[in-house]
């Protein structure tokens, strides 16, 4: 073993020699080239004609083919099999790096490094002077560069703002949500609830006092007081007796506002009805299926066949209620399809394939 790890050894130093020679070689020659360009272009210069002599073109006694070729032969004594339990870590590492800072130094950098030159301090010191308290003065223009709209004056808008402004408030004073008009017209008529029980016969009209229809002129949004309409007696015994005419209706100034007796009744506005509280989300609302939710579908829809009444919440129920009937059938009717895109009939397979 040893024996094999020294000749590998000294196979691999051979070689980095040989490599180093072909790069001294390789060095010499570029020299060599360079200088017979520098003498040809010299000699095109003096003649106007270039003779150009092929056998020096041969350089270190060898042609460029032949030492590309031997720069590429690989030792034959390095016994491989001594690498393949050793870590290629460091050698992966040191290839990325050397990846990493090829990318990096041909990138370009986006800020500028080297100090400004000249020409760069005046173009900067120009704007700073003629361009900038222009800009500063306009508009920011707009990021949609395709857009047609015209300009308009500030001035002219702020002007639009505050008609639009007084606009809406002529509008709340007019209409302020209500559907009656602001001043409504006195209402001759008793106004009759028929939620009610006719309680007619229970009342004797003697004992009612006849009450005065109120009107009052209001603005809208007050509630209305209007008094009872004197209601019918079956009790014959109290009828001849005498029964007091209520007094004239007074003059709209003279009349002081009445306040709300016993038997007068307040009409309402009825109450909005409060709209039902929305049904909570389940808990794996727009969640995946596990594989152990997929296997025991599979084995739920063996054991339920399909006809059986209430099959998706008997399924659910199965499952401690973590899916909701919909979701099972959604998820269903899913695979379903997917069975049937690749050629399966579902209604012969009582399971589901995932």
């Amino acid at each position: 073993m040893d024996d094999k790890r020294a000749q590998t050894f000294q196979a691999l130093s051979n070689f980095i020699e040989q490599q180093r020679a072909i790069l001294a070689r390789t060095e010499t020659d570029i020299a060599r080239l360079t200088s017979l360009k520098r003498d040809i272009s010299a000699q095109h210069n003096l003649e106007g004609s270039t003779i150009i002599d092929y056998s020096q073109l041969k350089f270190s006694g060898q042609s460029l083919g032949e030492q590309c070729v031997e720069s590429l032969l690989l030792p034959k004594d390095i016994d491989w099999s001594l690498f393949n339990s050793r870590d290629a870590g460091p050698i992966r590492d040191l290839a990325t790096n050397i990846r990493s800072t090829h990318v990096r130094r041909n990138q370009p950098s986006k800020t500028q490094m080297s100090p400004l030159s000249d020409l760069q301090r005046l173009v900067k010191d120009a704007r700073k002077a003629i361009l900038d308290p222009v800009l500063s003065q306009l508009l920011p223009l707009s990021d949609n560069e395709d857009s047609s709209e015209e300009y308009v004056d500030p001035e002219t808008l702020l002007k639009e703002r505050e008609r639009e402004k007084i606009r809406d408030l002529k509008k709340r004073r007019i209409k302020c949500g209500l559907t009656v008009p602001l001043r409504a017209r006195p209402v001759n008529g008793v106004f009759i609830r028929r939620d009610l029980d006719d309680e007619s016969a229970d009342v004797d009209i003697a004992d009612v006092s006849p009450a005065v229809v109120v009107k009052e002129e209001s603005s809208a949004g007050e509630a209305m007081l209007v008094g009872e309409k004197p209601k019918r007696s079956s009790k014959r015994s109290r009828v001849g007796e005498h029964v007091e005419e209520p007094p004239a209706r007074a003059t709209k100034r003279s009349q002081k506002p009445c306040k709300p007796s016993e038997d007068t009744v307040m009409f309402e506005a009825p109450p909005t009805p409060t709209p039902a509280p929305s049904k909570p989300k389940p808990e794996t609302y727009k969640q995946a299926w596990t594989v152990s939710e997929q296997h025991l579908l599979e084995r739920l829809l063996e054991e339920i066949p399909d006809g059986e009444r209430n099959r998706w919440q008997k399924i659910s129920q199965a499952m401690n209620g973590r899916r909701t009937p919909r979701q099972v059938a959604s998820r269903v009717q899913k695979y379903f399809e997917k069975l049937k895109r690749f050629g399966i009939d579902p209604t012969g397979k009582a399971s589901v394939e995932k």
